[in-house]
């Protein structure tokens, strides 16, 4: 737990166990069974500043919360007997359950403004269609800021945490909510769920198996994500027979990525650990924005951090650990825009870069480690990219490889390139100041009658140690190359003009690369939508006048 985490639990645990109301009014202690027969019968008798505290056992009503109040399971914090994910929730927290038993009339728990719900087992919501008008999550926040901390939310039929600003309700009310050490594991649709501007403090939970994204915002929606466990989620609904896949408006293909930033919304992406999902470890896509620093992203199904899946997407990415991911280690795909600085990437996945700027997209790389890759350590293809100050090591075909593109590549240090230090092919690139040493082949390769580049000022050492050159131009490439500093003798020379062109392999073709990497669309999950505040259309997924849309207070 980070001690931010602990800053904020404790501040909200105090002021949980010890608000008090006002000087004629002193805080309460409701006791479930002892005192009141139910859970909700003392929440309807509490005030605000009071604390309903509920003995261990099974209860099966649904809860709404009341403002104020505290809602929390008797016992200590004494560690229960279930791990996930290295950590142990509390054992109150197991042995104090509210399980709705495959009903669906509404949420397991409904949040209410300043109320707190410590310490639950939440489990039981039946299946539930999000796509319709009137669907439940098993703990939501809509249009108030609770506190949710200490639960085990499992095997629900819907989102497991989800929360909502809603329009036009209760003007001048946000939802920030404050999520913290909760388990939430196994639910038929995204394990924590952000929508419709909602704010919400996302620290310290362990988040796994859900159907969906563990962790999903969109809609404007602007979360702080920190310090959580994140693993094995989005595996979709194949599950579910082809009727119930038809019923819930699923497609059994579908994947989604550990944490899901998308549609609109923003958000700060810090200090998780995020591994084993079945697409991205960390996706920004449709006009979203994330910063994504510090994670540790591993063993993913896809690109570690990927950004753009359907539509354009921007992300500042920095000091991350990306490594053993089957697709790119970081991605950049489809007109997006980002800025990668100070990451440690690699190896990831076969035939893969560690990092990919393509199909139309902006990104300036700055001071990243980058370990082998097979295919090139940096990948720009059909893209713009300012690449700059990274540490390139042992890649196993090509340190920095830019392909019908345009880019800056400055003070890179690129070594034991098992074929070419850099590769330009077909691109406008002015490359200084770089130091590239130990390549197999060549140190520099040329190539492509609309390749032109600028060579100025880089150190070439000891490269062509199989036979080549330290800078290899092809027959119709145009390139100026000067003040560059050789070093070690090369068989064909320092500078090397070729009679004949020098593509790349068919293996290697820009287009077959793109393609790898690139999923089915119809496997992506949902689609991008029209951002609801910004159109005033209703996305696919709420129909207008719906309650996630509609204008009147939910319900308590």
């Amino acid at each position: 737990m980070t001690r931010h985490a602990i800053t904020f639990q404790t501040v909200w645990l105090c002021s949980c166990l010890f608000a008090s109301g006002t000087d004629s009014t002193p805080s309460r202690t409701l006791r479930v069974p002892a005192d009141h027969p139910s859970i909700q019968v003392a929440l309807d008798h509490a005030q605000a500043g009071d604390t309903v505290l509920v003995s261990a056992g099974s209860y099966h009503d649904h809860i709404q919360l009341k403002e104020g109040v505290c809602l929390r399971s008797e016992g200590d914090d004494s560690p229960g007997a279930q791990e996930y994910g290295g950590r142990r929730p509390l054992k109150r927290a197991e042995q104090t359950v509210i399980d709705v038993q495959s009903s669906t009339k509404g949420a397991v728990v409904a949040g209410a403004e300043g109320a707190t719900l410590d310490g639950f087992t939440v489990t039981g919501l039946g299946h539930v269609n999000h796509h319709l008008p009137g669907h439940a999550h098993a703990v939501e926040c809509r249009n108030c800021s609770a506190t949710i901390i200490n639960n085990i939310i499992r095997d629900n039929g819907s989102t497991g945490i989800g929360q909502h600003a809603l329009k036009g309700a209760t003007e001048g009310r946000v939802a920030a909510p404050y999520v913290a050490n909760n388990f939430v594991f196994r639910n038929k649709g995204i394990g924590i769920g952000n929508n419709h501007r909602s704010q919400t403090v996302i620290i310290a939970n362990v988040v796994f198996e859900n159907h969906e994204a563990g962790i999903g915002a969109r809609n404007e929606a602007a979360p702080l994500i920190e310090g959580n466990i994140v693993f094995d989620n989005g595996r979709g609904y194949k599950s579910l027979d082809p009727v119930e896949c038809k019923k819930f408006d699923k497609d059994p293909r579908s994947l989604w990525p550990g944490i899901g930033i998308k549609d609109g919304a923003r958000a700060i992406v810090r200090k998780n650990k995020v591994s084993g999902n079945a697409l991205c470890g960390i996706s920004v896509d449709n006009g979203a924005f994330a910063l994504i620093e510090e994670n540790d992203v591993r063993g993913n199904q896809m690109p570690g951090i990927g950004i753009g899946g359907h539509r354009a997407a921007t992300a500042v990415i920095r000091k991350n650990t990306v490594r053993g991911n089957r697709g790119p280690g970081i991605g950049i795909n489809i007109g997006s825009e980002a800025t990668i600085i100070e990451n440690a990437v690699g190896p990831n996945g076969d035939g893969m870069p560690g990092i990919a700027v393509v199909d139309g997209s902006t990104a300036t790389v700055i001071g990243n480690s980058i370990e082998p890759g097979p295919f090139a350590s940096i990948a720009v293809i059909s893209a713009t990219a300012t690449i700059s100050g990274n540490q390139i090591a042992g890649p196993q075909k090509t340190g920095i490889r830019v392909d019908d593109s345009v880019a800056t590549l400055d003070n890179n240090h690129i070594t034991r390139a098992g074929a070419v230090g850099m590769m330009l092919n077909n691109s406008r690139v002015t490359v200084t100041r770089n130091t590239i040493n130990g390549s197999a082949h060549h140190g520099i390769l040329i190539a492509g009658k609309e390749c032109r580049a600028s060579v100025a000022a880089n150190i070439l050492e000891d490269n062509a140690g199989s036979g080549g050159a330290h800078i290899f131009l092809a027959k119709e490439s145009a390139c100026r190359v000067a003040a560059n500093e050789f070093r070690g003798k090369a068989r064909l020379g320092d500078v090397f003009r070729s009679k004949t062109d020098a593509p790349a392999t068919s293996a290697d073709k820009p287009t077959e690369m793109i393609k790898k990497f690139r999923m089915d669309p119809a496997i992506l999950g949902p689609g991008p939508t029209e951002n609801y505040f910004k159109t005033g259309k209703p996305d696919h997924t709420h129909k207008a006048g719906d309650h996630d849309h509609d204008t009147t207070p939910p319900q308590k």
